[in-house]
């Protein structure tokens, strides 16, 4: 019984990190970043809250995020 109970908690420890990596990769291949995906039902957006959430947000808020090193987008420009 007790190899049962183990047997199901590690199925369910490796579906959850299964998914987890899927919605993930899913959210990143996305078009668009974050912030599009977050107001693209909820019409007009107020362009100094959408730059507050893109500063807050920071590199996370890129599709490219994971790709570009430290962090920065290849569409923003170097500063």
């Amino acid at each position: 019984m007790k190899t049962y109970i183990a047997q199901r908690l590690g199925i369910g420890v490796v579906t959850l990190f299964g998914m987890s990596v899927v919605i993930f990769v899913l959210l990143r291949l996305a078009p668009g970043n974050i912030v599009d995906i977050l107001f693209s039902t909820g019409g007009y957006v107020n362009p100094s809250e959408r730059a507050a959430i893109e500063r807050e947000l920071g590199p996370w808020a890129s599709p490219t995020a994971t790709i570009c090193p430290r962090g920065r987008s290849s569409s923003r420009s170097s500063r």
